[in-house]
């Protein structure tokens, strides 16, 4: 059984035990979960990296793209290798400079100053040209390069103290 799976077990059986004559009297003592709305489940073959993420010819890492949207949107969590670690700053820096900056933008449409709102906006411009100057690119299992129009990669890992909280984000060009 997943952690998740565990958590989520252990959480409904306290649930339970605190709320004894509740609506769910006639549900068995044991609460069965369904995995596949909590956690994807994943077969051994399936750990594979999917897509792998390049800066250079340097490999980045990997992410299986699990989550496909309309409009060639696909995004999952990212596996970093080894030489992620010379960028990481770069990306654990973005997210906080991009909400920075869009707050300054959203103050100011209110008539709201912020003598710092030039100082956000300069530094997510100059984080924005660093990750365009990696030319990051995506390629298949097979070493096929996606035709894509964004790669995004959101590093929250500082944020959240969870080295799992990493996302790489691709949308792929319409082919004409």
């Amino acid at each position: 059984m997943r952690a998740t799976q565990q958590r989520y077990q252990t959480a409904m059986k306290r649930l339970a035990e605190m709320h004894p004559g509740d609506a769910d009297e006639g549900l068995p003592s044991s609460i069965e979960t369904n995995p596949w709305w909590i956690e994807p489940e994943y077969l051994e073959s399936d750990q594979q990296p999917r897509y792998l993420l390049y800066t250079n010819q340097q490999l980045l890492g990997y992410s299986l793209l699990e989550r496909v949207r309309s409009g060639g949107q696909m995004s999952g969590r990212f596996h970093a290798s080894e030489d992620y670690v010379d960028y990481a700053h770069i990306f654990e820096a973005l997210p906080e400079a991009e909400n920075e900056c869009f707050e300054a933008n959203a103050r100011e449409a209110y008539e709201i100053y912020d003598e710092k709102s030039d100082e956000y906006r300069t530094r997510f411009r100059k984080l924005s040209a660093q990750v365009a100057e990696l030319k990051l690119c995506v390629t298949d299992e097979a070493g096929r390069r996606l035709m894509t129009s964004e790669v995004r990669l959101e590093d929250l890992s500082k944020h959240y103290n969870d080295q799992s909280e990493r996302w790489l984000y691709v949308t792929q060009a319409e082919s004409q």
